[in-house]
C-alpha cells in the first residue's frame, strides 16, 4: 500500500506538542515535590528524608508514565488498593514511623517556639516507611499543583517563609528559589505575573535575611526585630532596658502614670515584667526556648499536673488552706505591652499561662500588640502567710502535700542546673572580694546555705555602703541605678551557692480598693532568689535575705528527692507510660497455590482441606503463643534490669496499661487522677496504693537517688495486685484478648 505524504494542512483545532507539555508536568512536579520536601523536612525536623525523597520522585515518574499512556483512570484505584495493602500488612511499623515523625516535630517545636507536645511511644523502627509514605503524598500534592505553577509559587514561597519563623535554615532558600522559577515559566506574560514575580522575589530576600544570620545580615535582622517590638508593644519611649545594659540606663524624672493599679488590700507589690536567667556581657536574657526543651518533658509533666513556677506559692498555700485570697488588677497605659506586669503571688487560673508552653521565666502575652488590662487573684499578706506555709511543707505528710513536693524538687534540680551561672568575667572582677567574705567558712562552693547568705549580705553591705572602694560592673552605664544592685546582687548570690535571677519591672505601693498611678519612680530592678518549696521570692520576701541582717537563720525547706532523671542511660519513660509493646500482627499469610499454576485433583478433596485449615490454625497458634512469650520476656528483662530507677518506672507503666484494659484511662493527666476511680470500684485500700506507687515512680524518673531494692519489690507487689484485679474483673472472651492479642499478661 503506498504511503500518504503529510502536508501539515489539517482540519480541526490546533494542538502545541504534547511531548513537550509532558516533559514541562513532569519537571514542575518534581521541582514542587523537592520544595514541598524541604519545607517538611526544616518545619518538621524530618529525619528520614532519603525514603522521602526517594518515593516521591518514582511516584511523580510513575504518574507522568500513567498519563503518558493515558491511564490516568487506573490511577486513583490502584493508590487506594495499594495503601490498603499496606497498611494492612504493615500497621504496626507505619504507626510507629508517624510516631517518630511526630516526636521530631515536637522536639522542635520545643526547642523553636517553647511549645509543649505530647511524647508519642515508639521506638522510630518505621521511620522509613513513614517517610515512603508521605513521600508519595507529597508528590501526589505536587501534580496537583503542577496544573497551576501561579498558585503553587505562591504557595510555596509562603510556606517557606512560614518555616523560616519556625526555623531559619539554607535550605528554605531552595524552595523559594523554585516559586520564582515557576513564575518565570508563565506563557502569559502580564501586570499580575509581574507583580506576582516581584513579590516572591522578595519573600526570597526576606528568607534569605532570616537564614543568613551572620555579619551585616545578622545585625539588619537584629534591628528589624527591634522595630518591630517598639511598633507592637512599645507605644512610648522605652523606660525599663529589659536586661541590655550595655548601654547607659535612661534616668526619668517623668511623672506621667504608666500603669494603674488597684489591689484589694494595702501591700507592696513586685509587679515582675521581664526575667534574666543568664548573663553575659552586660546583657541579661531569659532562659531560650533551646536551653528550656531539653527539660521539655520535665515541663510537660508538671503542668499537665497543675504547676507553673509564675504560680508555685499560691499552690503550696492552697495545700496549706490557711491563707486570704487578694486581687490586683493592672491597666498598662505605656509600659512594654510584651509582658504581664504579676506578683509573685498570682493564682494559676488568672496568671496567663498554658499547659501548652514552656514559659520558664516570665509571661508574654498574646495578640498583636500585647495586653493592655489584666486582673488576676493572689495570695493575701504574704510576709505572714510565708513562714507558717514553709513550717507546713516541711512537716505536713499528707498525699497532697508529698505530691506537690515531689513535683517542686524536679522542677528545682532544674532551677540548679542553670541559676548558678557566674561569667568568668564577675569571677575575674569580684571572685577575689568575694571569697575574702566567706574564707572563715571555707570554699564558696561548699557552704552551707545560713553561711552562704552571711557571705552574701555581707558583701552586699561593703559593696553598695557608699564608700565605693570595691570596684563593680556597669559602672559606666548603671552605676548606682537598681539594675547594677541586682546584677551584682544576682551574681554574689549565684557565686555562693544560691540560685538567683535578675528581674525588671515595677514596686508599687498599692492601698486598699485605691487606683494607684505608677510613674517612671516605681521602675527598676530587683533580685528574685529561689526559695525551696515555695518558688521564686523577691529578696525582700525570702526568709534569711529579707534585710541585711547576718544573723538570720535559714528557714527554707530541706531537699526532698532531685528532680532529673539522672544520667539519660536506659530507657526513659514519663509518669504513666505504658511500655513500648510491638503489636506487629505476625505474617502467617501464605501463598496456597501450587507451583507452576497447575491444579490437582487434592485440592478438591475435603481432607486436603481439614488438613490445611488445622495446618493453618496450628500455625497461626504458634505464631501467637511465640509472640506472647518474646513480648513477655523482653518486658521481664526491663523489671529485673539493673537500674533500679528505670525497673521502678517500667513496672509502673505496666500498671499503668493494666488499669487501662479495667477502664481507669489517665489520658494525658496525671495517673493521681485515677486514685477517685479506684476508690469506686476497688477500695481505698486500692487507691492509697496508687497513690503511693504514682509518688514513688515519680521518684524513679525525676531523681538523681537511686531507689531501693526494697522499692522496686513494693512496686512489683502493687503491679501483682493490680494484675489481680484484672484478672478477677475481666470477663473470660476479653481476658482472652488482653493475654494472647494485647500480651498485657
Amino acid at each position: 500500500m503506498k504511503k500518504t505524504k503529510h502536508t501539515g494542512l489539517q482540519a480541526g483545532i490546533y494542538r502545541e506538542n504534547t511531548k513537550k507539555d509532558e516533559v514541562f508536568a513532569l519537571s514542575s512536579s518534581v521541582l514542587i515535590f523537592l520544595a514541598l520536601a524541604a519545607i517538611f523536612h526544616t518545619a518538621a525536623n524530618f529525619s528520614a528524608i532519603l525514603p522521602l525523597f526517594g518515593a516521591g520522585v518514582l511516584t511523580c515518574v510513575v504518574i507522568a508514565l500513567v498519563r503518558h499512556f493515558k491511564k490516568a483512570k487506573w490511577l486513583a484505584p490502584t493508590l487506594f488498593i495499594v495503601a490498603l495493602i499496606a497498611i494492612l500488612l504493615a500497621r504496626a511499623p507505619l504507626l510507629r514511623g508517624f510516631c517518630a515523625t511526630w516526636n521530631d516535630l515536637r522536639d522542635l517545636w520545643a526547642a523553636e517556639k517553647g511549645i509543649l507536645l505530647p511524647l508519642a511511644e515508639t521506638d522510630g523502627s518505621g521511620l522509613w516507611l513513614a517517610g515512603i509514605v508521605l513521600g508519595v503524598l507529597l508528590a501526589l500534592v505536587s501534580f496537583a499543583l503542577s496544573n497551576v505553577p501561579a498558585l503553587a509559587a505562591i504557595l510555596l514561597a509562603g510556606l517557606s517563609v512560614a518555616a523560616a519563623f519556625v526555623q531559619p535554615s539554607v535550605i528554605l532558600l531552595f524552595a523559594a528559589g523554585i516559586s520564582v522559577l515557576l513564575l518565570s515559566w508563565q506563557k502569559e506574560k502580564n501586570t499580575v505575573s509581574a507583580a506576582s514575580f516581584v513579590l516572591v522575589g522578595a519573600i526570597v530576600v526576606g528568607i534569605a535575611a532570616l537564614a543568613m544570620q551572620n555579619g551585616t545580615m545578622q545585625s539588619l535582622s537584629q534591628s528589624a526585630k527591634d522595630c518591630l517590638h517598639h511598633w507592637r508593644f512599645e507605644p512610648a519611649e522605652e523606660l525599663l532596658p529589659e536586661g541590655d545594659l550595655t548601654q547607659p540606663v535612661k534616668a526619668s524624672d517623668s511623672t506621667d502614670a504608666i500603669l494603674t493599679v488597684t489591689s484589694g488590700e494595702s501591700q507592696t507589690l513586685y509587679l515582675r515584667g521581664f526575667v534574666g536567667d543568664s548573663y553575659e556581657n552586660e546583657t541579661w536574657t531569659s532562659l531560650d526556648a533551646k536551653t528550656a526543651a531539653e527539660e521539655k518533658d520535665l515541663f510537660y509533666w508538671l503542668h499537665q499536673s497543675g504547676f507553673y513556677p509564675q504560680s508555685q506559692l499560691a499552690m503550696a498555700a492552697r495545700l496549706m488552706g490557711n491563707y486570704q485570697s487578694g486581687s490586683v488588677s493592672v491597666q498598662n497605659l505605656t509600659a512594654c505591652s510584651l509582658y504581664r506586669y504579676e506578683p509573685c503571688t498570682v493564682l494559676p487560673e488568672r496568671a496567663g499561662l498554658a499547659k501548652n508552653k514552656i514559659q520558664p521565666s516570665e509571661v508574654e502575652t498574646t495578640g498583636l500588640r500585647g495586653q493592655r488590662g489584666y486582673s488576676f487573684d493572689t495570695i493575701a499578706d504574704v510576709q505572714t502567710v510565708l513562714p507558717v506555709l514553709l513550717d507546713f511543707l516541711q512537716n505536713d505528710e499528707s498525699g497532697a502535700a508529698n505530691t506537690y513536693l515531689q513535683m517542686e524538687s524536679a522542677y528545682r534540680e532544674f532551677v540548679y542546673s542553670y541559676a548558678l551561672s557566674v561569667p568568668a568575667e564577675f569571677r575575674a572582677q569580684l571572685g577575689a572580694v568575694l571569697d575574702s567574705f566567706c574564707e572563715e567558712y571555707g570554699s564558696a562552693d561548699s557552704l552551707t546555705k545560713e553561711q552562704a547568705q552571711t557571705a552574701a549580705l555581707a558583701f552586699l553591705e561593703r559593696c553598695f555602703d557608699g564608700s565605693g572602694d570595691v570596684s563593680l560592673p556597669l559602672s559606666d552605664t548603671a552605676n548606682g541605678t537598681t539594675y547594677q544592685y541586682a546584677t551584682v546582687a544576682a551574681l554574689a548570690l549565684r557565686y555562693y551557692g544560691i540560685p538567683a535571677r535578675y528581674v525588671e519591672g515595677y514596686t508599687v505601693s498599692a492601698k486598699a480598693g485605691e487606683a494607684v498611678s505608677v510613674d517612671a519612680k516605681a521602675a527598676g530592678a530587683w533580685v528574685e532568689v529561689y526559695q525551696d518549696g515555695a518558688g521564686w521570692l523577691p529578696l525582700s520576701l525570702t526568709p534569711g535575705l529579707e534585710d541585711l541582717s547576718a544573723e538570720q537563720t535559714e528557714s527554707g525547706v530541706k531537699p526532698v528527692g532531685a528532680g532529673k532523671e539522672g544520667t539519660g542511660d536506659g530507657p526513659r519513660v514519663t509518669e504513666g507510660q505504658e511500655l513500648e509493646q510491638n503489636e506487629a500482627e505476625p505474617d502467617n499469610s501464605e501463598d496456597n497455590s501450587p507451583e507452576g499454576g497447575e491444579r490437582t485433583g487434592l485440592l478438591r478433596k475435603p481432607l486436603f482441606w481439614v488438613i490445611l485449615i488445622a495446618g493453618l490454625l496450628l500455625l497461626l497458634i504458634a505464631a501467637i503463643v511465640v509472640r506472647h512469650a518474646l513480648i513477655l520476656k523482653k518486658r521481664n528483662e526491663t523489671f529485673t534490669q539493673e537500674d533500679q530507677n528505670a525497673a521502678t518506672a517500667c513496672l509502673f507503666a505496666d500498671c499503668a496499661s493494666l488499669l487501662a484494659a479495667l477502664g481507669l484511662k489517665r489520658g494525658n493527666g496525671s495517673m493521681l487522677e485515677l486514685c477517685e476511680g479506684v476508690e469506686n470500684r476497688f477500695g481505698a485500700e486500692n487507691a492509697d496504693k496508687l497513690r503511693e506507687m504514682t509518688l514513688l515512680n515519680a521518684r524513679a524518673l525525676f531523681s538523681t537517688k537511686a531507689l531501693t531494692k526494697d522499692e522496686r519489690m513494693r512496686m512489683e507487689s502493687f503491679r501483682a495486685d493490680v494484675l489481680n484485679l484484672l484478672k478477677t474483673h475481666t470477663k473470660w472472651p476479653k481476658k482472652l484478648r488482653l493475654k494472647w492479642l494485647s500480651c498485657l499478661y
